[in-house]
């Protein structure tokens, strides 16, 4: 599957695959999905012509194996379809497959979802995923967590999944609301000392990324020079963990969404994260601030065990 570089990356390339990639069945996988039931025997038509009737066949084995329906070449299905034709079909002199037109195909998924109690996915669904993915986000801004919720979301309710690149624009465009959000309410919130010392540490001298490189560093033992320096980052940090514990809880983001963009100060660089927004690099940091207070009083804890 190709993946656009202008849309969010979300899943490599072995995810998409198992997520939404086309099955490719062993000989075990065909005789389980392609084992039909009498009721699934029953949903083929007469009137169809040999070539729909595979079709149907591998349309309903490909959903029964990953509630999803693919377009696929004659090419791509040979195994399947032999595999079918010598099950289903044995007798049958004619086995040249062709692929039916694009009517028969859409009515086939109908009569599949009908069967199992799922729907098509369609743009009033698309808009309470829209909802639900901007309540999860608050939970977790983790990308793939929030695709993994939306395609549990779908499944409890039914839902045939749209295209991986559908999720990679509704996600990307819901964390960029989120950020508009979080902004917004950081700017009419903010203090001006604390705006200043957060200007400061994205100023383009050396200072600010000096700081942030000695607050990165980890105690290597409890000695007490690495306690005296844990010591020393925690009066460094106290205004703006003060400020944090004051303004965080506003914004209601659950713990697990807080570590997460304060992860984002350890993986980015301060070059980096002065060429975001300013509104987003300041809440970055005071993210940092927040959750790098806790991790050094756990290790202050720790040292006086």
């Amino acid at each position: 599957m190709a993946v656009n570089p202008n849309r969010l990356n979300i899943l490599t390339q072995s995810e998409i695959q198992d997520y939404f990639g086309f099955p490719r069945f062993t000989q075990e996988d065909r005789e389980y999905y392609f084992d039909l039931t009498n009721s699934e025997v029953s949903l083929i038509e007469e009137k169809w012509l040999l070539s729909s009737k595979i079709y149907f066949v591998l349309q309903l084995g490909y959903f029964k194996a990953k509630r999803m329906f693919f377009r696929f070449d004659a090419e791509e299905v040979v195994n399947d379809t032999s595999h079918i034709f010598g099950t289903y079909f044995p007798y049958s002199i004619d086995r040249d497959f062709k692929v039916p037109s694009k009517q028969t195909r859409i009515n086939q998924q109908k009569i599949i979802c009908r069967h199992f109690s799922f729907r098509r996915y369609d743009k009033q669904t698309g808009t309470e995923l829209k909802d639900v993915a901007g309540r999860i986000v608050r939970r977790s801004a983790k990308p793939i967590f929030i695709l993994r919720e939306l395609l549990g979301f779908l499944n409890k309710q039914h839902v045939v999944p749209p295209a991986y690149s559908t999720f990679q624009d509704l996600i990307g465009r819901c964390l960029s609301e989120e950020r508009q959000r979080i902004s917004k309410q950081l700017m009419r919130s903010m203090e001006p000392e604390i705006e200043e010392a957060l200007s400061a540490i994205l100023a383009d001298d050396s200072t600010g990324l000096h700081w942030v490189t000695q607050l990165k560093k980890e105690p290597r033992d409890f000695s007490y020079k690495e306690v005296l320096s844990e010591v020393t980052r925690i009066k460094q940090l106290k205004p703006l963990y003060d400020f944090g514990v004051r303004w965080l809880p506003t914004i209601e983001l659950s713990n697990e969404s807080i570590r997460y963009y304060a992860a984002l100060v350890e993986y980015y660089s301060v070059y980096k994260l002065r060429r975001f927004d300013t509104p987003t690099a300041y809440f970055y940091l005071l993210s940092y601030a927040y959750h790098r207070t806790h991790t050094i009083h756990d290790n202050l804890i720790d040292a006086l065990i």
